[in-house]
């Protein structure tokens, strides 16, 4: 139910995006004789980091094979318990020690 509302949340926000976007493309310009005011200056910068923010980022992938235990390595596998459209929950247990 809130992996909806999040993409509720994206889906409504985009136009905000496309429009801080375009703001911040205005105040960046070389052509834009106010882009040395420290307001055009700071509203540039609001709207990079409201795109910043914003935007979505890919999850890194898994490549924890190993973890030290009491100065020994210990291999690990990783299995996935539950799997969601926004999360997977993932066990770890201990292989062998080596």
């Amino acid at each position: 139910m809130f992996y909806a509302f999040y993409k509720l949340q994206c889906s409504l926000l985009s136009p905000l995006v496309v429009a801080a976007n375009v703001s911040k493309e205005i105040a960046n310009s070389p052509f834009n004789l106010m882009r040395d005011l420290h307001f055009t200056r700071d509203m540039g910068t609001n709207s990079e980091l409201f795109t910043w923010l914003i935007r979505g980022y890919q999850k890194p992938e898994w490549d924890i094979d190993t973890i030290l235990v009491c100065c020994k390595k210990v291999v690990i596998d990783a299995e996935v318990v539950l799997d969601k459209p926004f999360c997977k929950l993932i066990q770890n247990t201990w292989l062998q020690k080596l």
